[in-house]
């Protein structure tokens, strides 16, 4: 009877808890798109059935490496009889993705569970919380943008890009083109917001390449105290790309005031932004033969074809006016990349960049999503997207190429650079020589107990003790292994690691790190990060990676450990389970870092040597393959963004840029078939756009042609002179692989470039924005970390690589001042 009772009290009590509240999974991803190796938000639909606020833990449960179940927790207050969303971020699991694409939901059900506790008490395991609903439904549909098909798939990857609109303002950019175009670095996947849609934590922002703001109020960002900005804000200065096109109503961008690079208001408040009108917009149709004094709007002159005998027709001047263009003035340091041409000695700014922290703020001058813009008599709009955004594509629609020879036909596959930032974890040393101990303890073992013990007791003439002596040899072999075990699995914790460094002036350093983290000892180990930022955000989570490149694992007795996602910046420290064996984690730390490059720079007239000044190595390391990267303005408005590499930097050694730079002492790396490519000896120059990109993209060799797998990307890490973290860190700056043609030969060398997990390296907004971009790496690799990881409350050091982008400031007025002369 009394177990009965205790059932049904059970019962009750279980009945109670699953009626304070009902919910589902409403989305995961962007519009359910999603990358497996990024962080992914998910947002959850609540409804509380009780009269009370509720406190709750939301449970996000996926796997590691190493089969350990993975909780990602966050705790939430929900009102009473009130339904209320919340965004919370997880990693997808590792070892085979979250099920893609129709008819996936009953198997996504089962892969992501998301469950409701109650908060738990102080000291308690989010594991072992009271379970309120144990698996919330999934009722959608999710689709993989990276999805690998295995080694015959060589699709390229994808650009994700958010769109931020009010739906009420019928602002929506035409993007149509890009489907059927070529010439591009990867596809374009545009994803349609809200500004109530956003994240209020930079992890939202991951798996984003851009963000452009269209028509859409925001004050939203901060509306009944949401973080929504500072998250963008965050989002930007760690590399972001925002692109903000001015709305016919300026107050709806008066919340963003702060991040353009044009001035907005005066002391008194007053607008400084106005306004002029245009009641057509003039194309090659109208000025078949554009000067200074009858110009192309900025509009169609970005949108014209690429060919003098292309087959697209311009019809931009038969959309009927007015339309309404912005005048703004640039603040001090923004780069105008285009200017609107009203009439012979009057221009006005069209596109503004200015860099924040690491990123790159953009101002249009027009909605580009204005539906009177982008109806059927517009065109080209991916031509006018590649500037307004900055990707150096070499798009091309159909009609507008040559037919007879397209350089972007065929080639050598893809290179995948993922492999490449997963080296550098492993204990291959501490391994081989486990291997090599096991090994010989096993043939001493064997050779003693075996003829060793018989031949012994032969000569003695005692042969019958043999089995005898044989049991007492296991019994000791069984003491010595132990014994072993004991002395080999201790220590101290060690570290091999793969570590990028980020940071510009006046800003807090973003430092990315991929560790094997190597603790010879079982249970529980509390891992941590000390003196971040404040106002960043910073962690430490269990290393998730593309499946495609999962070793196949399986530990016996998988356990739980939990991993706090906050939206404000907290202390970082999490407990793992350690199995006296290495376990893969990645940490992000944001904070002050004491270390970079000294000095500063500017950017002169081509005549006097396109830069000067004097930089000093201070990040106390020696420095090897060195890119000095900026982008330059010569006569008539024409810009190149520049490259030196120069092989060698002492610590605490100062170099004259100039002199580096200057043609005496610095090599063009040359054109194709005749390249002086890094290593040939000295200094090497050149271009981006058409030597260096070119470079990159045609010298890799062939795949592997019998359907395995093509490791160019994987053997590039080991290389004297690296080329993906380059090319990862130019990205955006770069154009597409061409396949190069010899009269009526075609070389049909090049390669499309794969970025998984690197796709955080990329400097381009940087280098957009007027900066001055180095890159580097470690002379050797056995540095240790750059900031404090610690373990049961000790600093662990570790050895690894350590990889440098700096970005720095440069005074470009003398060389504006110099091109504007020559124009």
């Amino acid at each position: 009877m009394r177990a009965f009772l205790a059932g049904l009290l059970i019962l009750l009590l279980g009945s109670v808890a699953t009626a304070q509240v009902t919910g589902f999974v409403e989305s995961v991803g962007f519009d359910n798109h999603y990358r497996p190796d990024c962080w992914t938000p998910l947002v959850v639909n609540l409804t509380s059935t009780v009269s009370d606020p509720m406190e709750y833990q939301l449970q996000v449960w996926q796997e590691d490496l190493d089969k350990d179940r993975v909780l990602y927790t966050k705790d939430v207050t929900l009102s009473p009889k009130v339904q209320e969303k919340y965004q919370m971020y997880f990693l997808p699991r590792s070892s085979d993705g979250l099920p893609s694409g129709a008819g996936s939901m009953a198997d996504l059900q089962k892969a992501l569970q998301v469950r409701i506790c109650l908060r738990p008490a102080e000291g308690k395991r989010p594991e072992d919380a009271k379970v309120v609903v144990e698996r919330l439904p999934v009722r959608i549909f999710l689709e993989n943008e990276d999805l690998s098909g295995g080694p015959f798939d060589k699709r390229r990857g994808k650009r994700m890009v958010l769109v931020v609109s009010d739906p009420d303002s019928n602002s929506k950019p035409a993007w149509e083109g890009y489907h059927d175009a070529f010439g591009l670095t990867d596809e374009i996947l545009p994803i349609n917001v809200r500004p109530a849609d956003l994240g209020e934590n930079v992890l939202y922002y991951a798996s984003i390449d851009a963000v452009v703001w269209l028509n859409a109020q925001a004050d939203e960002l901060d509306r009944s105290g949401a973080k929504r900005r500072e998250a963008l804000d965050e989002y930007v200065r760690e590399g972001g790309k925002l692109i903000v096109c001015q709305p016919p109503e300026r107050q709806k961008i008066e919340a963003l005031a702060s991040l353009l690079p044009i001035e907005t208001k005066d002391a008194s408040g007053n607008w400084l932004i106005t306004f002029d009108e245009k009641l057509r917009l003039d194309d090659l149709t109208t000025v078949p033969k554009p000067d200074a004094a009858h110009p192309i709007d900025a509009l169609p002159d970005l949108a014209k074809p690429k060919l003098p005998d292309s087959k697209l027709v311009q019809t931009w001047n038969k959309i009927l006016g007015p339309f309404k263009i912005a005048r703004a003035r640039p603040l001090d340091g923004a780069v105008v990349d285009y200017w609107e041409n009203w009439k012979p000695g009057d221009k006005s700014p069209y596109i503004v960049r200015k860099a924040h922290g690491l990123g790159c703020v953009t101002w249009v001058a027009q909605d580009l999503g204005d539906p009177n813009l982008t109806g059927i008599r517009s065109s080209n709009w991916p031509y006018v997207w590649d500037r307004v955004i900055g990707w150096h594509n070499d798009t091309r629609m159909l009609g507008d190429y040559n037919k007879d020879q397209n350089p972007y036909d065929a080639g050598d596959g893809v290179v995948d650079f993922s492999p490449s930032m997963l080296q550098g974890t492993d204990y291959t040393s501490k391994g081989a020589t486990y291997i090599f101990l096991a090994i010989l303890f096993f043939v001493v073992y064997w050779v003693a107990a075996g003829p060793g013990t018989y031949f012994v007791l032969a000569g003695k003439k005692r042969k019958e003790l043999n089995w005898f002596v044989f049991g007492a040899w296991a019994f000791v072999g069984t003491a010595l292994t132990v014994l072993v075990v004991r002395l080999l699995l201790r220590g101290d914790a060690e570290v091999r690691h793969l570590t990028v460094v980020r940071s510009t002036p006046g800003e807090p350093a973003v430092i990315y790190s991929r560790v094997g983290l190597y603790i010879p000892r079982d249970g529980e180990q509390t891992v941590a990060l000390k003196d971040s930022a404040r106002e960043a955000i910073s962690y430490v989570t269990p290393l998730e990676i593309h499946p495609a490149y999962v070793p196949q694992s399986d530990f016996p007795a998988a356990q739980v450990y939990s991993i706090p996602v906050h939206d404000d910046p907290q202390p970082v420290s999490i407990k793992v389970p350690f199995r006296s064996t290495l376990k893969k984690l990645e940490a992000r730390w944001v904070g002050d870092l004491q270390t970079g490059i000294g000095g500063s720079a500017r950017l002169v007239g081509v005549n006097k040597g396109h830069i000067t000044g004097t930089l000093t190595n201070q990040t106390g390391a020696d420095l090897r393959n060195i890119y000095f990267v900026f982008n330059h303005l010569a006569a008539g408005g024409v810009s190149h963004d520049w490259v030196l590499f120069v092989p060698h930097w002492d610590k605490d050694q100062s170099l004259d840029i100039g002199k580096e730079f200057d043609q005496k002492n610095a090599k063009l790396i040359g054109l194709p078939g005749n390249w002086r490519p890094p290593g040939s000896g000295g200094n090497i120059r050149g271009f981006i756009d058409g030597q260096w990109d070119q470079y990159w993209a045609t010298t890799w060799g062939s795949g592997n042609m019998t359907g395995g797998e093509d490791d160019r990307g994987k053997g590039d890490f080991g290389q004297p002179i690296p080329r993906a973290f380059p090319i990862m860190s130019l990205y955006d700056r770069l154009g597409p692989g061409k396949n190069l043609y010899y009269g009526a030969q075609t070389t049909k060398e090049r390669v499309d470039f794969l970025r998984r997990g690197g796709r955080m390296l990329d400097m381009s907004p940087s280098v957009a924005a007027g900066r001055l971009v180095i890159l580097a790496q470690s002379d050797d690799d056995k540095r240790g970390l750059p900031f404090p990881l610690m373990v049961e409350g000790s600093r662990v050091e570790g050895e690894g690589r350590i990889y440098y982008q700096f970005a720095l400031p440069v005074d470009r007025s003398e060389m504006e001042k110099e091109a504007e002369k020559q124009q």
